[in-house]
């Protein structure tokens, strides 16, 4: 049995915003709409996002996108579990890649398209930041936005006259229920031979153990003792000692580590705005990440 536990708050990430004065000035459709009339598909977000890209005042150039361009992790994911499709699975109790999926590689192809052959997607100049895309939306010049329901926040509510409203991912081909996934930063799992008692008392420790605002340039030894000064509790600070000497006890969840940032984030861009064929970019970055995968399946490994 592997025991996972967080230690950040969890937000639903996998919305849809979209401009309501901008939706009403170029006479699109709400998304409110089509979710009453149970049409609210990727099919009609697509068109939705054509509709909306326009030269505005006849200068010639764009003034309008239907959205910021989907080119990287997270948001890649969410449209990829909109389809049905998954980055990750499980086969006979170990995790295996779904990067070469049908349902994943329809969602890479879906948002391809949008980037490339619709021209309905505001690209970047380089690989965006994490907070680019809703800085496009904010500022009036997309749509729609995919990002989590917090990111807007205040500050969208300050900048963006026009208002907003949120709707789920659009449902994907076959799909009958709409995916609000939750993603938590700061997950972690446990080796299957620890003990439920064991593995809550170290979900706990590790809890305290990050609260602290503690350089992470420091030390193990010196987080130890930076650490002490919030916990007095014995029984905990002993569990913390034992998890460092332990090899591997805790570690990020599912391990995607370098793999995923290094090969997959970066062929899934190249892909995305032209540069590579999907089947090209997965038949890179699958073996990577699989391997990744894999040290991550000897470690549960009783």
């Amino acid at each position: 049995k592997v025991y996972a536990y967080s230690i950040s708050r969890p937000a639903v990430e996998a919305t849809i915003f979209f401009n309501k004065g901008l939706f009403s000035r170029l006479g699109l459709e709400s998304p409110y709409d089509l979710m009453g009339r149970g049409e609210w598909m990727m099919e009609n977000f697509a068109k939705l996002a054509r509709d909306a890209t326009r030269d505005t005042d006849g200068d010639g150039k764009i003034d309008t996108y239907g959205m910021p361009a989907v080119l990287v992790d997270p948001e890649v994911i969410y449209f990829i579990a909109a389809f049905g499709g998954t980055t990750v699975k499980t086969e006979n109790g170990r995790f295996v890649s779904g990067l070469e999926d049908e349902k994943t590689t329809a969602a890479l192809s879906f948002l391809r398209k949008m980037n490339v052959e619709d021209k309905s997607t505001l690209l970047p100049d380089d690989k965006p930041t994490w907070d680019w895309g809703i800085k496009q939306f904010m500022n009036g010049n997309c749509a729609m936005c995919q990002t989590n329901i917090t990111n807007p926040g205040v500050a969208a509510k300050d900048t963006l006259s026009d208002g907003y409203g949120i709707v789920p991912m659009p449902l994907g081909p076959g799909q009958t229920e709409y995916q609000l996934i939750s993603q938590s930063f700061l997950s972690y799992v446990m080796h299957s031979s620890m003990d439920a008692a064991l593995a809550d008392k170290i979900g706990a420790v590790m809890e305290a153990y990050t609260a602290p605002l503690v350089d992470e340039e420091r030390v193990e030894e010196q987080r130890i003792q930076d650490w002490e000064q919030y916990v007095c509790d014995e029984e905990s600070i002993e569990t913390l000692r034992m998890l460092n000497k332990l090899p591997n006890p805790v570690f990020p969840y599912l391990g995607f580590g370098d793999a995923w940032y290094s090969s997959v984030q970066n062929q899934l861009y190249h892909c995305l705005v032209g540069n590579y064929t999907i089947a090209t970019a997965m038949a890179t970055c699958n073996p990577v990440f699989q391997a990744d995968l894999d040290r991550t399946n000897d470690r549960l490994a009783p």
